[in-house]
């Protein structure tokens, strides 16, 4: 029997640089029109506000226990295989990471909020410096607030193709500790860590831009002995489906707690916290 073989036409050098030349528009066409539909919220402050907000990360007692190094490292002896991270695996939380911010500052949020790649640029206002040197009361800064736009993931945990879009929290940085997004006009006890940059890029083009550090503390509303209401408890879901809320109504909380313990836990250490930083 003869077998039949597949033949596919010669193409001349200007046909195969036309197809060529095809492939890249419609590639740069489809990455255009990915990146518009992601970042089309950069300038439009209502939209963000509409957008469904993922309450996917919760702070435990565990998570907001603060911790020395040597009981860190202990539990990291006992409980877990050498050369594992004890404080990101089991999320405890070191007080001495807070002594040791390079940044500690008050400054009030302005409202001016920017998405970029998986993040918002928040614009910070300088109320005081307590530890740092670059930065000066009265100063606008940008700091980062780790929250991405993005598809909702459908059963297999990947996105899908739709102009669906909603809020979810990094899983690197304090959002992963139940932080809540920067809330317009409000005044909190920042601990800071300048933005790090490629080494081509020029310092300059991004002086005062700052992240917040990894801790479940890395930034205090000082008012926040006044409004308990603003550390919610969400319980974790028993079907396995995130509870979402408005944007704007997640702006509203200053944390989401696993339960009623862990809430109190989180206002005692705040406003012990807020008296040793501003006395």
């Amino acid at each position: 029997m003869r077998r039949s073989k597949l033949r596919l036409p010669v193409l001349t050098v200007r046909t195969l640089l036309l197809v060529c030349g095809a492939l890249v528009v419609v590639c740069v066409g489809v990455g255009l029109a990915m990146r518009a539909s992601l970042t089309d919220y950069a300038h439009d402050g209502a939209a963000v506000e509409q957008l469904p907000f993922v309450v996917d990360s919760r702070a435990s007692t565990d998570a907001l226990s603060l911790h020395t190094r040597e009981e860190i490292a202990a539990a990291d002896e006992a409980a877990l295989p050498a050369g594992v991270d004890a404080a990101y695996t089991l999320g405890m939380a070191s007080e001495e990471v807070l002594d040791e911010a390079p940044i500690v500052l008050t400054g009030t949020f302005t409202g001016e909020r920017t998405y970029v790649y998986q993040a918002f640029q928040c614009h910070i206002e300088v109320t005081s410096v307590l530890r740092g040197e670059g930065v000066s009361e009265g100063d606008g800064l940008v700091v980062y607030d780790a929250y991405k736009i993005t598809e909702p993931r459908n059963g297999l945990g990947t996105g899908q193709f739709s102009d669906v879009r909603e809020v979810w929290g990094d899983s690197v940085g304090p959002s992963r500790f139940g932080l809540m997004p920067l809330r317009a006009g409000q005044e909190y006890l920042f601990f800071l860590e300048p933005k790090r940059y490629p080494s081509e890029k020029d310092p300059a083009t991004y002086e005062q831009t700052y992240c917040l550090i990894e801790h479940p503390y890395a930034r205090i509303s000082l008012d926040l002995a006044e409004h308990p209401e603003r550390v919610g408890v969400f319980e974790l879901p028993a079907d396995g489906e995130w509870q979402r809320i408005p944007f704007a109504e997640a702006c509203q909380y200053d944390l989401a707690a696993t339960d009623e313990a862990a809430k109190e836990l989180y206002l005692e250490n705040c406003a012990r916290l807020l008296a040793d930083a501003l006395g």
